[in-house]
């Protein structure tokens, strides 16, 4: 039992700042997306609809 959890702790101790920074370049991603694809959006159908 106390290998896995210092397996746990080990691993803790790798990820932490890979996962924020992958966390906070998706989120960042997804946000310009949405701020350039919902004005898009909303424009072609305010043209065409």
């Amino acid at each position: 039992m106390s290998t896995y959890q210092n397996y746990l702790d080990a691993e803790l101790e790798i990820t932490p700042f890979d996962a924020n920074k992958l966390l906070r370049i998706l989120f960042t991603a997804v946000f310009i997306t949405a701020v350039f694809i919902v004005p898009t959006i909303g424009a072609i159908i305010f043209l065409f609809f």
